[in-house]
């Protein structure tokens, strides 16, 4: 006794007698949607840019389909997570409203996403870079401490 739905699964052929339509329209949205990730794949590895860059004034993190750039005044403290074993740096921002109206499409989806798991939106991963994940914690955390020094700010504050 089985219902049409699960003799897809168990009777290929079944769906041999569906509506071409149907069996097309998924085939267009299946080639668009790896088309593009494998667009943006190729375009990450072959044209090398820079996924973070530091300086004196802002960082700089692009990800797929998308750049951040966050003013050291904007922030306010860097903390870490893991999830499934993958660590995460939370940057934590004085004001995240106005940072989250400037992001749109797939990445403000992700950004509203992480608001909602770790309180904040904006996470870096150093997952695919040249140096660990505590030495970029430590270099963020130090940069962030040097400015608010050289603003005559209060000290970082750490967060957990």
């Amino acid at each position: 006794m089985y219902t049409r739905r699960t003799c897809l699964y168990i009777f290929p052929e079944e769906f041999r007698r569906g509506s071409d339509v149907f069996k097309i329209t998924i085939g267009i949205i299946c080639v668009l949607f790896f088309g593009a990730i494998l667009i943006a794949s190729a375009s990450e590895l072959l044209l090398g840019r820079n996924v973070l860059k530091i300086d004196d004034k802002r960082i700089h993190y692009t990800v797929p389909f998308g750049k951040f750039t966050f003013e050291w005044k904007d922030i306010e403290a860097f903390s870490e997570r893991n999830v499934m074993n993958n660590p995460f740096i939370v940057v934590h921002l004085k004001n995240e409203e106005a940072y989250l109206r400037n992001v749109s499409g797939i990445p403000g989806f992700f950004a509203k996403a992480n608001a909602r798991n770790f309180g904040t939106p904006f996470t870096i991963t150093s997952k695919n870079f040249k140096i660990s994940h505590t030495q970029l914690l430590d270099l963020l955390k130090d940069k962030l401490s040097e400015h608010l020094q050289n603003d005559g700010s209060l000290k970082y504050k750490e967060l957990r």
